[in-house]
């Protein structure tokens, strides 16, 4: 929908103009009477002149306070809700020419064809855009079809209001955040996202949306819908893109086997703690009890169970679904933000549990803890120590389990919480942001291509590779490019696929071989004994997709935090063998060090 206000502008400048003009007239014949000395029986006429001067000069004060107050709404907008293609024909093609204009990529009339004039303009619009247009979907070269990430960007310019979501490409077990600016009556905005409803609540002068996105959620389109108290629906397509969680062996331990809790029994249980659990995450509070970013609930993070991960024994399989941070007995656990306890038992199976109601459907839980440092209804504070870590009940080791649910949906808690920090304060880090920080890894660890090492070994180099399954259909297939690993007997310690996802494949202490024959900048051979490797998965006619040089950035930053490995001495293949290799191919090192800087 089109908010422009240019009629009343124009009608004021009009009106504005033409006072201005009389006013200039008016002295003009006052300045002739004196000069040419004017008979006196004339002298009616200039005091009426007068007169109408200083009312002419009052009205155009008003016009001028009424111009003022119309200007800041006056900048031509266009709300871009549906996706556009060539050879259409409307006013929404239209209003698209009108903002290529505004960029100064169009050059044709607006007349509301979708030719070929307009199909090149949207092509340099992506290429002017590309990082937020093309690089979230892979894509290395310009469409020219306006599809949802370039009305994103459209929007984002031209927009009425205006929209953010993130994260663009959400995967299941992701919580969706919407950022909605407007002028219209917040307290009026619904939202949908399929069936599900979007529950809003204010941040300063915005609205901040929250869906949580199941685990078991098939990959697909699903319609974002947002409707507005003026009748008007904001609609896009979300795409949700596959996910793959790892699959890890359901451990029982010595302890638990002597008390008699075979893996059959400690799902029933985990099934019969879920029920109470469920009648605590039923309840519904409608408003927010925060308005500030979230932020993790320890000194230092470090992912040891990952969310998502499928435990299985046998035929009995659970889903892991919060993470498990290391923490030994005793360690500060802090509120990840305001909110009312609403349960703090000590359950057989999750151990000493906390459960706090943050408003609208959000909860975060806080299991296998030593001691409580809060009670049941007590109002606590971001950062506040609700609770010491513990190794209570079906635990193998002193650690704490963290789980947020969203409107009873499961989210990963360590995404979320990096996705509305983004999304609610932009550029302002929270207080754990800066603390050491273990990436999220997949355990993919294989028998071949490395080197077993009794101790640590000193690791000063990361070196970062490419490669693809060249004998399969798919080319991001993760088996296939395993593979090949292993018909070659070669491996690097981590793998980074097309949708991010980092699997580490050799150990760190271990030397993986990767580097091949190849010599460093200083002189050294042998680059496997002291290097880390880093493939990443791409065809050679592409680039690393956003995905990719995210996740390539956290673990690299990792990396370096963990051996203190120099700037200099992260290197692609071709540095250390350029007679032998080209990869990493196509890879943008400028943007690579802007992210880990």
């Amino acid at each position: 929908m089109l908010f422009c206000f240019e009629n009343e502008k124009m009608k004021l400048m009009r009106l504005v103009n033409k006072i201005t003009l009389w006013l200039f007239l008016g002295f003009l014949f006052i300045t002739l009477v004196f000069l040419f000395n004017v008979p006196i029986a004339q002298a009616i006429t200039i005091r009426e002149v007068r007169a109408q001067i200083l009312k002419l000069q009052s009205q155009m004060s008003q016009l001028q306070k009424q111009l003022t107050e119309v200007q800041p709404r006056s900048a031509w907008c266009h709300d871009f809700l549906a996706d556009l293609k060539y050879q259409q024909k409307d006013e929404k093609v239209k209003a698209l020419q009108i903002a290529l204009k505004r960029e100064g990529l169009f050059k044709g009339p607006a007349s509301g064809y979708f030719g070929p004039l307009t199909f090149q303009s949207v092509k340099l619009f992506q290429k002017k855009y590309k990082k937020e247009i093309l690089e979230p979907w892979g894509f290395k070269k310009e469409t020219g079809l306006v599809g949802p990430t370039t009305r994103a960007k459209l929007n984002e310019l031209y927009g009425c209001t205006k929209i953010s979501i993130a994260p663009i490409l959400p995967q299941p077990g992701d919580g969706l955040v919407i950022k909605i600016k407007t002028n219209l009556p917040r307290e009026k905005i619904r939202g949908t996202l399929g069936k599900k409803e979007i529950h809003f609540f204010p941040q300063g002068e915005d609205l901040i949306g929250v869906v949580g996105i199941s685990v078991k959620e098939k990959p697909g389109q699903y319609n974002l819908t947002i409707n507005f108290p003026d009748d008007r629906k904001y609609k896009t397509t979300i795409n949700i893109i596959k996910r793959k969680f790892p699959i890890t062996e359901l451990v029982v331990s010595k302890e638990l086997k002597e008390k008699g809790q075979a893996p059959a029994k400690i799902k029933e249980g985990i099934a019969q703690e879920n029920l109470k659990l469920k009648e605590i995450l039923n309840i519904f509070t409608p408003k927010a009890y925060f308005d500030q970013p979230f932020v993790y609930p320890l000194d230092k993070i470090k992912d040891v169970g990952a969310f998502g991960n499928v435990r299985k024994n046998g035929e009995i399989e659970l889903q892991h679904l919060g993470v498990d941070l290391q923490a030994e007995i005793g360690t500060p656990v802090y509120a990840i933000n305001d909110g009312l306890v609403r349960l703090t038992e000590n359950l057989l199976y999750y151990g000493k549990t906390i459960v706090i109601d943050h408003g609208l459907g959000i909860f975060s839980l806080y299991l296998h803890l030593d001691e409580f440092k809060v009670s049941e209804e007590e109002k606590v504070k971001k950062g506040s120590v609700v609770a010491l870590s513990g190794n209570s009940g079906y635990s193998i080791e002193p650690h704490l389990h963290l789980g947020i649910k969203i409107n009873g949906v499961s989210v990963d808690p360590l995404r979320f919480i990096e996705t509305i920090e983004k999304v609610m304060k932009e550029g302002v880090a929270t207080k754990k942001l800066e603390t050491f920080f273990e990436p999220e890894i997949v355990n993919e660890i294989v028998k071949w291509g490395h080197q077993i090492s009794s101790s640590p070994r000193l690791v000063d180099t990361i070196i970062i590779h490419s490669s693809y399954n060249a004998l399969g259909k798919d080319p991001y297939s993760v088996d296939g490019v395993l593979q090949e690993y292993k018909m070659y007997g070669v491996a690097p310690h981590y793998l980074i696929d097309r949708h991010g996802t980092t699997y580490q494949l050799v150990e760190d202490k271990n030397i993986a071989y990767h580097a091949g024959v190849s010599k460093m900048p200083d002189g050294r051979i042998n680059v496997n004994e002291f290097s880390i490797g880093i493939e990443l998965i791409y065809q050679k006619n592409e680039s690393p997709n956003e995905s990719q040089y995210q996740s390539l950035a956290k673990l690299v930053k990792y990396l370096q935090q963990k051996y203190n490995i120099a700037l200099s001495n992260i290197l692609g293949h071709k540095d250390i063998a350029p007679s032998l290799k080209e990869d990493p191919w196509n890879f943008n090192w400028q943007k690579f060090y802007e992210i880990i800087r």
